[in-house]
């Protein structure tokens, strides 16, 4: 219509009289064009509401989250012990008589770490303990067997690690070797590897998981977690952290996918700080609690196939059990935040203690084929002696014998009365616990008075 430029913006005939532009619009094309636009608005202001009330929600999960938190002063500033005693599991730890307790991996041996930092080492609860002492013990917090003896103990606290041995010519006399770290450091959490001939360790405040051979007083190997205060997940790997280690450093020769601790720690707990954790024994599940959180969350691993048909891990995560309001024996009860959890070896009970609360929640674990798991709340444990102000500081699982074929275990927990108390557990599946509780088997008790000075 236009041969060039020029003769397009030149005035153009219409109906006997010169108009400039385009053409004008009819009413009804007119009032389409404000049809489409209104609809435009209307679908615009919809997805703008939408997003907005996603955005909502998600800035109130952040910021929840993080009023929820223990914030760890890092950097040049090093942790102190009112952080310390705010980050670990132990419930009221400045002040509580029972700090810890240490059950050995195969035998019956026990070890308790008190207010006074004192180790009592237990072969027989029956026999007065040995009283491990040192100047060098101090702020004490976790402790761990060697899996090859039955007294060699180690034990963190301020500025390293107590390693205690007996003597060869006086079995019942114990020489302590001291590792040091950082004079500032403050170890909360041990574990030997199966084998005994390392023992790996993490301190507060930062994101390092050390792997040592006491022997040689030697650094083997270390780990970094992405977020401090997520190392929970790790340490707690039942059937040994070396196996942990090999998995997280296996590649695949094509495309070069990397089963990293980085990967592992977004897929399982999405870097949330981490209150506690417990693994299966064979290590396909985990349980976790995310600190300030009442909810139990559980990631299942599942094996896919990737390019070139290689096999590579997947973990789903999803919520179990809510325990700030839950129903056992027909009645419900109040629970609150999670202080700790621990797992039964043989995968039948997971006990849960809560911050200030005056029982341990006993659930029955269900672990489906190829589904989540599942928690179920059997028993509320209380303190045998029915003091009133009576609350759980620490409980572990452990053995009640030496017998392989037959394991009967035990629920140890320690009360803020200074009593040690131990439910026996006899059921060795899922369905002799259902038994027992339809038929109203109680678990049978023993207490114990701690000497604490």
């Amino acid at each position: 219509m236009y041969p060039n430029n020029r003769d397009r913006l030149m005035p153009q005939r219409q109906n006997g009289r010169t108009a400039y532009g385009p053409p004008v619009l009819s009413f009804a094309n007119r009032m389409l064009v404000v049809e489409r636009l209104m609809q435009r608005l209307s679908g615009l202001w919809l997805s703008l509401s939408t997003h907005f009330v996603l955005v909502r929600k998600l800035f109130d999960l952040v910021f929840g989250r993080l009023k929820s938190w223990v914030h760890i002063r890092l950097g040049r500033v090093p942790p102190t012990v009112r952080d310390l005693a705010a980050s670990i599991e132990t419930c009221n730890w400045p002040t509580a008589s029972i700090r810890y307790i240490a059950c050995h991996p195969t035998g019956m041996e026990r070890a308790l770490l008190t207010s006074m930092d004192v180790a009592l080492l237990y072969s027989d609860m029956r026999v007065p303990p040995q009283r491990l002492t040192s100047a060098k013990q101090r702020h004490v917090t976790c402790a761990a067997f060697r899996p090859w003896s039955s007294s060699e103990l180690a034990v963190g606290g301020a500025g390293g690690i107590c390693l205690w041995k007996p003597l060869p010519t006086m079995p019942r006399m114990m020489q302590i070797t001291w590792y040091g770290y950082k004079p500032k450091d403050f170890i909360v959490d041990l574990q030997w590897l199966q084998t005994g001939t390392h023992l790996v360790s993490a301190t507060l405040g930062n994101r390092r998981i050390q792997i040592w051979h006491p022997e040689l007083r030697q650094l083997m190997q270390e780990l970094h977690v992405p977020q401090p205060g997520t190392h929970c997940w790790v340490m707690r790997y039942q059937s040994d952290i070396l196996h942990l280690i090999s998995f997280l450093k296996s590649d695949a020769p094509i495309l070069r996918y990397r089963n990293s601790l980085k990967t592992w720690s977004s897929q399982l707990t999405k870097r949330m700080p981490i209150q506690t954790a417990a693994w299966t024994a064979r290590g396909n599940h985990l349980m976790y609690v995310v600190k300030g959180s009442s909810k139990v969350y559980g990631s299942t691993s599942s094996m896919v196939m990737g390019p070139f048909r290689h096999p590579f891990m997947v973990w789903s995560t999803s919520e179990v059990i809510d325990l700030r309001s839950f129903y056992c024996n027909w009645q419900q009860h109040e629970g609150g935040l999670v202080q700790s959890m621990v797992m039964d070896p043989l995968n039948v009970y997971v006990a849960f203690m809560f911050k200030r609360r005056p029982f341990v929640l006993l659930c029955l674990l269900h672990i489906p084929f190829n589904c989540s798991l599942k928690l179920k709340p059997m028993q509320l444990i209380q303190s045998a002696d029915g003091h009133p102000d009576a609350f759980p500081t620490c409980i572990t699982f452990g053995f009640m014998d030496r017998v392989a074929s037959h394991r009967d275990r035990s629920l140890v927990i320690g009360w803020s009365t200074g009593r040690l108390q131990i439910e026996e557990l006899i059921a060795q599946t899922r369905e002799e616990a259902l038994l027992f509780e339809e038929l109203e088997i109680r678990h049978p008790q023993q207490v114990f008075e701690i000497d604490l000075y």
